[in-house]
């Protein structure tokens, strides 16, 4: 759970994002718990019915995405597509979100010649969650 961890405590220090390793980390994480929640990948097997409120850490991706638009960190380009997916790559590595709250900064964004087209790279990060955590820690490592 240290993800966790780090990603409250870089959300209340006021900025989610300083580096690539950063943007690495937190998209792995946000893929680690997106991983978590989708049945077709079957890492989740509870009985329970999960609430909206699971869903709240695409705030903090969201708010992640703003930080890399802003901050500009090497090595990572955003594209969200007019249906509101979006995509980050991270040296290489390209991330997808669905269903992130639709902001005045992101829909700037989108709207913007800054929003460059990514083709969907067509390899799937959720089923390997967890291997594309400890790339992202090893980056972020590296970086210190």
């Amino acid at each position: 759970m240290k993800f966790l961890d780090f990603l409250l405590g870089r959300f209340k220090a006021g900025n989610v994002i300083a580096t690539t390793g950063d943007a690495a980390y937190v998209l792995a994480c946000g893929n680690l718990i997106n991983a978590a929640l989708n049945k077709q990948v079957k890492s989740y097997e509870g009985s329970q019915k999960l609430t909206k409120e699971v869903y709240s850490f695409k705030f903090v991706v969201g708010r992640a995405i703003e930080d890399i638009i802003t901050i500009r960190p090497p090595d990572v380009s955003v594209y969200i597509e007019g249906k509101g997916l979006v995509y980050v790559n991270v040296l290489g590595i390209q991330f997808s979100f669905h269903a992130l709250p639709r902001t005045p900064m992101l829909v700037g964004y989108q709207r913007s010649e800054l929003n460059k087209p990514q083709e969907w790279s067509g390899l799937r990060l959720q089923p390997i969650a967890p291997l594309i955590l400890r790339w992202a820690e090893t980056v972020l490592l590296e970086e210190k």
